[in-house]
């Protein structure tokens, strides 16, 4: 999910601490680039974490970056709105989100190179988001209730 490129992008932003959350196939690489770059006091690592510990952790951030360079409909993103957070991550899935919820939800990632991840970054910091219009809108789009009446409109459109 591109996590060495986010890793580079946060070496750079100093003022900035990252929680990996999850463990995969990169996790030597991960921790040998934290070591080898000196971000212990920066970027923690957790391996699996049940859903309440996941939730601690979206709750005390400040945004939630899965800078994949593809996703065909990334349900975490979901999860982290739904915890008020904003949202950096793979441009088609992020807009999709957005069009649909009817407003500003984070960043759409086009390139997913450090730099870009980096920009990113600093753009979702120099904006004040509203955190309860995430979580709310996130919450009601979402819904069993709203997804079936959705779903029941496809269905019986006659158009």
């Amino acid at each position: 999910k591109n996590i060495l490129q986010l890793l580079e992008a946060i070496k750079h932003l100093t003022e900035y601490k990252l929680t990996v959350i999850g463990s995969g196939k990169l996790d030597d690489e991960v921790s040998h680039y934290v070591a080898e770059n000196d971000l212990q006091n920066r970027i923690k690592t957790t391996g699996y974490l049940s859903d309440s510990q996941i939730s601690e952790v979206f709750l005390t951030g400040d945004f939630f970056c899965w800078p994949s360079m593809y996703e065909p409909f990334g349900l975490v993103y979901i999860e982290a709105l739904a915890h008020g957070l904003p949202v950096i991550g793979y441009g088609p899935s992020i807009n999709e989100i957005e069009d649909y919820m009817g407003i500003k939800c984070g960043y759409a990632l086009s390139s997913y190179d450090s730099d870009s991840i980096k920009y990113a970054i600093l753009e979702l910091s120099n904006v004040e988001w509203d955190r309860s219009q995430l979580h709310n809108s996130t919450k009601s789009m979402y819904s069993p209730l709203h997804s079936s009446l959705k779903f029941a409109e496809s269905i019986f459109y006659e158009g």
